[in-house]
């Protein structure tokens, strides 16, 4: 597939207007199910014990925090409910009726990956989980061939899904958030679909000559 990289398009713009207008902005990443991973990092309050506390602690690849007392703990996969009853439960042995609060301080950057008919095709970071019109508009916008109606997207688990974006800027499609480790591939209308852009043509060209040529 081309990956042709042009200036940012008029679309460019469209998307991003879009996205601010529509209120269709990024969902917040957290939420009551959102499980702690690497590259996070928590902030951890023990009421009255300030020395017990640590700010923008990071999860270390392996998946773990360090506390004082209590060393390593595992964080990985966790919600912040979780997380935060299982460090009132390992305080217990030093405290009485340890109250422990959790916060997350940062996210990992969320990385989505663009391909074809874009202005700038590449990886993306994202603070969260972006909508499909963010991602378009993040990567410059669609090029002059791109497909508008080939807009591809392959989650994580392979499994894949294509979308119109006139249909989505016309809200008669729902903007799907996209995961991490997503791939976002925009068809070429002078390439691979062709047949797209030719079709719809010609029965229009057709349907004129014979409406011209009608006695």
């Amino acid at each position: 597939m081309s990956h042709h990289t042009s200036h940012p398009t008029r679309w460019g713009i469209v998307l991003a207007f879009f996205a601010v207008l529509s209120g269709q902005l990024p969902a917040a990443a957290l939420g009551a199910d959102y499980r702690l991973r690497d590259g996070d990092a928590v902030s951890v309050s023990v009421l009255g014990h300030p020395d017990l506390s640590v700010q923008a602690q990071p999860i270390r690849p392996g998946g773990q925090i360090s506390m004082p007392l209590i060393q390593a703990l595992s964080a990985q996969g966790k919600t912040v409910s979780e997380l935060t009853d299982e460090l009132t439960g390992a305080y217990r042995p030093f405290l009485n009726k340890p109250q422990i609060s959790v916060t997350v301080a940062k996210f990992r950057p969320m990385r989505v990956t663009i391909l074809g008919q874009v202005g700038r095709p590449g990886t993306f970071d994202f603070e969260e989980a972006p909508t499909l019109v963010d991602v378009l508009a993040t990567a410059g916008g669609l090029s002059e061939r791109a497909a508008r109606n080939s807009i591809k997207v392959v989650g994580p688990a392979g499994s894949g899904k294509t979308y119109d974006l006139d249909r989505l800027l016309s809200r008669q499609e729902s903007n799907p958030l996209i995961q991490e480790g997503s791939i976002v591939e925009v068809g070429e209308v002078w390439g691979p679909d062709l047949y797209r852009v030719t079709i719809p043509l010609l029965a229009a060209f057709v349907s004129s000559a014979v409406w011209l040529l009608r006695p």
